[in-house]
């Protein structure tokens, strides 16, 4: 019997079968990282508690944060990103939320399926999107986690998509959403502008036709304009993206006393190569083949954008790793695309793929072969059991918190207190007074550390796990301690 299957149908079919295996795949190993990645993930309280608190409408203030300024005003940079929180928050509360965020991560890989399949073959898209995307250990952790920046790469490679297809709807629509998505705008719009240049660069050569990108890419900056503009918390959203912005060139992270997240330090360059170095291996390879490919006569424009921005994304990564969060989907489809160039022979698209396949096994296996992080995890349930023992009466007290991530606990589990800081140390820096102070409280080098707290945060509480801190609290004959972990977690009551 003559099958009524048509070829195109069977096609779709079968790349919906080896999309489904690389988010089975995806899914599969994000479960295993769960398991060893226990408990470091604490900016999730925070947004835990934007997405309950939203179900009375927009949070305009967050008087609990007021020594960042944000009780006049409460800079929502992730507009859209909590949105969709709220939304999730209201069907099913945070394990809806986890969901929504995992299924954007979900989304984001079929896109990128779709992408590199415009370039290649399905053995080849899908060995750059497993091998250089959902292997990676680094990027598979923070694709698993409740932060705005998922849904950031998400609307990345629906703004490459645009870019590339030259659909100039698509490219305002996802220009716009990822303004009132994400603070880094920067990154869509310097992409923008590469696409643009080189569109301007052919129109000279009279052989070169129109196709669109040059007015893809400006209805694409359109959007991003549109969409910081039309962010209701405008212009804040911009303030703080602009705050964001000077905190990778400022030196406040690397202050004795200072302490940031992980993932905004500069990597020790073992630990890089560990990471990225099968990445920056593929990234070099896809040079070499696209200058190759460019002294052969026709010019991969392209691919010469995704190549450019994917090498300088995944080596700026050594500054900051972030950067590869959105440089590693970039040079998937670089890759791809490069290795699904007729140009290249059955040999070496053989031996990239057997590459892409088997080596980040290396990296990937150690990453989930190692104890879990029952520190963090102990750490997590005595935040908890501390912010519990603090009376319900207490309404509008003052937590001193020593590491900055307490503020997320605090403002979920007990928002009717205030707190110091939040989500970054570096936003005390609205008050430089009160930023040293902190931070020279954190050194012990406060000759009255309870008194510091009391006369220059107005602290009623103190939550610390800095052990000499401790002790100068516990010698005081004025301080109450009111809760104490094994974990070296402290709660005490000032005078």
């Amino acid at each position: 019997m003559q099958s009524i299957v048509g070829p195109r149908a069977r096609d779709i079919a079968i790349d919906a079968a080896v999309a489904a295996l690389i988010v089975g795949l995806f899914l599969g190993l994000l479960v295993a990282s769960d398991r060893v990645a226990t408990g470091s993930n604490p900016d999730q309280w925070f947004h835990f508690a934007i997405s309950r608190m939203s179900q009375q409408g927009l949070v305009r203030t967050l008087p609990q944060a007021e020594n960042l300024g944000w009780g006049a005003g409460f800079p929502e940079k992730e507009f859209l990103f909590h949105r969709l929180t709220a939304l999730a928050y209201r069907i099913g509360g945070e394990h809806a939320v986890v969901l929504a965020c995992r299924a954007v991560s979900v989304a984001s890989l079929v896109l990128l399926y779709w992408l590199a399949r415009r370039t290649a073959g399905r053995v080849v898209a899908a060995a750059s999107v497993a091998g250089l995307v959902v292997a990676n250990p680094y990027l598979l952790f923070r694709l698993g986690m409740v932060r705005p920046h998922v849904l950031a790469i998400f609307l990345l490679l629906a703004i490459a998509a645009a870019l590339l297809r030259r659909s100039r709807l698509l490219g305002f629509a996802a220009g716009a959403s990822f303004a009132l998505a994400y603070h880094a705008v920067y990154l869509p719009a310097v992409l923008a502008l590469a696409f643009g240049g080189v569109a301007l660069y052919r129109r000279a050569a009279p052989s070169e036709p129109e196709d669109g990108a040059f007015a893809t890419s400006v209805l694409l900056l359109v959007g991003l304009a549109c969409g910081v503009v039309a962010n209701p918390y405008f212009p804040a959203n911009l303030a703080m993206g602009l705050e964001h912005l000077g905190f990778a060139f400022s030196a406040s992270a690397s202050l004795p006393g200072v302490h940031v997240g992980a993932e905004v330090l500069p990597m020790a360059p073992g630990k890089y190569l560990r990471l990225f170095g099968i990445a920056l291996l593929a990234a070099i390879a896809s040079v070499v083949w696209l200058r190759r490919d460019a002294a052969g006569g026709e010019q991969p424009w392209n691919r010469a954008v995704l190549t450019v921005a994917a090498l300088f994304l995944v080596g700026a990564g050594l500054r900051s790793v972030r950067a590869t969060e959105y440089g590693l989907p970039l040079l998937a489809l670089a890759v791809a695309a490069a290795l699904g160039d007729a140009r290249r022979s059955a040999r070496t698209r053989a031996i990239a793929v057997l590459a892409l396949l088997l080596l980040p096994a290396g990296p990937l296996l150690a990453h989930l072969s190692r104890p879990p992080d029952r520190r963090n995890e102990q750490l997590v349930k005595d935040l908890f059991a501390a912010i519990a023992a603090i009376p319900p009466g207490a309404r509008g007290a003052k937590v001193f918190a020593c590491d900055w991530n307490y503020g997320s606990f605090l403002l979920y589990a007990r928002p009717d207190l205030r707190f110091v800081d939040l989500l970054d140390p570096r936003f005390l820096l609205v008050n430089p007074e009160l930023f040293e102070t902190k931070r020279l409280l954190d050194l012990d080098e406060s000759p009255d550390p309870a008194g510091t707290m009391r006369a220059a945060f107005d602290a009623d509480y103190a939550l610390c796990a800095n052990p000499a801190l401790g002790q100068r609290l516990e010698r005081d004959r004025r301080v109450r301690l009111m809760f104490a972990a094994r974990s070296g977690l402290r709660l005490y009551a000032l005078p």
